[in-house]
């Protein structure tokens, strides 16, 4: 009866140790709920639609801006791209909750195919930024709804 008793007491200080790190975890979400931190939600981020690269390192990106988003956000992140040398880097930012080529831009079978992806299917969303950085490391950034003719920019 003793060794019935003492496998009773060892399960009911189990309980009570699983009960008191449940209290004391919770506590500490209590405790944060207080705090400004806590009561932020995470700010929107920019998300990553399509991406392709071929295999000499030539990239395209298209990039979901979240509402908010800055034109000096959007080069700084253009500059921070993966970039071959004596390739192409083209990153392309849409507004929030446009229509942006996603597979198409990912599944293309050539650098060229990709940029027909961009340019040409009926129906995309005109970006916003354009962003190219060629082979000779020059950049060239553009804001579409400024200059619409640039030829980075979508003629729709």
């Amino acid at each position: 009866m003793a060794e019935r008793n003492s496998g009773c007491f060892g399960l009911i200080v189990a309980a009570v140790a699983v009960l008191a790190l449940l209290i004391f975890l919770g506590g500490r979400d209590a405790d944060r709920a207080g705090s400004p931190d806590s009561r932020k939600p995470d700010p929107p981020r920019l998300a990553q639609a399509g991406y392709f690269k071929d295999s000499q390192g030539n990239r395209i990106f298209t990039l979901e801006m979240p509402p908010g988003f800055s034109e000096s956000q959007a080069l700084a992140d253009a500059r921070r791209r993966p970039y071959t040398s004596g390739q192409v880097t083209g990153a392309y930012y849409f507004d929030h909750r446009t229509s942006i080529p996603r597979d198409g831009i990912t599944r293309a079978g050539s650098f060229f195919a990709a940029n027909d992806v961009l340019y040409e299917t009926a129906g995309l969303s005109a970006w916003r930024y354009a962003f190219v950085k060629g082979p000779d490391g020059g950049e060239q950034f553009v804001d579409c709804t400024r200059d619409r003719e640039s030829g980075l920019c979508r003629g729709d």
